[in-house]
């Protein structure tokens, strides 16, 4: 057993298969806060009530992102939430290439609209966006 979670060892198939370490588990509206000091979760804040957090967040131990901390980690799963406040997954992600080019990386056959994956739907916007090109240069 570890003193503190942060050390805890790389997957041995990383970056494939990552350990994450779960601060704030989905469906609640607490936030919790890793203390590498006490190596316990102190509860930090919480959200208005009503509001819950749509992932679990966390952080991957034995990793080093750029503020000094182990990486974040949003684990996501394929709970549809459709309500007033918030649309999961958003009905205009196929329109978002911000969303889309990432995923590409991470779940490519990740299944986002009318049957596509992410990859093969970004092919298509390509290709349409070149065809919009060559229209617009032809005239």
């Amino acid at each position: 057993m570890t003193d503190n979670l942060e050390t805890i060892s790389l997957h041995k198939e990383t970056p494939k298969i990552v350990n994450a370490i779960v601060e704030i588990p989905k469906g609640t509206s607490a936030k919790y806060e890793y203390d590498s000091e006490l190596n316990i979760f102190k509860l930090k804040r919480c959200l208005t009530p009503g509001l819950k957090y749509p992932c679990s967040y966390g952080f991957i131990p034995n990793t080093l992102a750029g503020d000094g901390d182990c990486l974040d980690i949003l684990i996501y799963s394929d709970l549809i939430i459709n309500n007033k406040t918030l649309i999961l997954p958003h009905p205009e992600i196929q329109n978002r290439d911000f969303v889309l080019m990432p995923l590409a990386e991470i779940a490519p056959d990740l299944i986002v609209t009318d049957q596509k994956n992410v990859v093969d739907l970004l092919e298509k916007k390509k290709k349409f966006n070149l065809d919009v090109k060559k229209i617009s240069n032809d005239e």
